[in-house]
């Protein structure tokens, strides 16, 4: 009696569950996420963080060359304060003044031009990409916007500097989740290869090369 209960109860939990993964999976622009797995999410991160390092390179490695060349801090910014701590926020604060002004508008576009190129890629084998109309809006939303402001505080020196940081940090931030979920997508809809599909080439050149000397000899 107890073991069918703790059996019915299973299943009802089971069924709770399942229906709310599909009801999930139908969200706005994240739904798909409840169907990938964690290869999905893993690859995604790793093709993101390798990224970044190498487009942010302009920043971090600025805030080090401009580190270098600042004046070491005072004995009264050391007084009572930790060196380390001192030092690193000496160093972000250089990192900073490198998009300060501005400068991550064009960093977010360009973040978004191989993200948007993505979105609308048809692998051959593979299905259109989830969500890629409201990735690609996004994406394009994002790259005017960027634009527009970029070359407003180029062309006029009335604008709010502080503003335009604060937006640019935010577009960052948009842009940063889009390729995300961009590349989580990809790898959701990359069709899964079997070895007998990757040995597949191989073997057919094997299997020519064989008829070929048979005909020869």
């Amino acid at each position: 009696m107890i073991r069918a209960k703790l059996a019915r109860a299973r299943d009802e939990l089971h069924q709770f569950s399942a229906n709310l993964k599909q009801g999930l999976s139908r969200l706005w622009l994240i739904g798909t996420l409840f169907k990938c797995t964690s290869d999905n999410f893993l690859n995604a991160l790793y093709e993101l963080v390798h990224g970044v390092v190498f487009a942010t390179m302009p920043f971090w490695l600025g805030g080090i060359v401009l580190l270098v060349f600042a004046p070491p801090p005072s004995a009264e910014e050391l007084k009572g304060a930790n060196v380390l701590f001192v030092w690193i926020g000496m160093y972000w604060n250089n990192v900073v003044s490198t998009f300060a002004k501005g400068e991550l508008l064009v960093f977010a576009i360009s973040m978004l031009s191989p993200t948007l190129w993505l979105a609308t890629y048809e692998p051959k084998g593979a299905d259109k990409l989830p969500h890629r109309r409201p990735v690609s809006t996004l994406a394009v939303v994002i790259i005017i916007i960027g634009a527009v402001i970029f070359a407003l505080l180029k062309k006029n020196d009335g604008i709010n500097v502080a503003a335009v940081f604060w937006i640019s940090v935010t577009l960052t931030v948009i842009a940063f989740v889009l390729r995300y979920l961009v590349f989580v997508y990809h790898g959701y809809r990359l069709p899964d290869i079997s070895e007998l599909q990757l040995r597949k080439p191989t073997d057919d050149w094997m299997k020519s090369v064989e008829i070929h000397r048979g005909a020869t000899s």
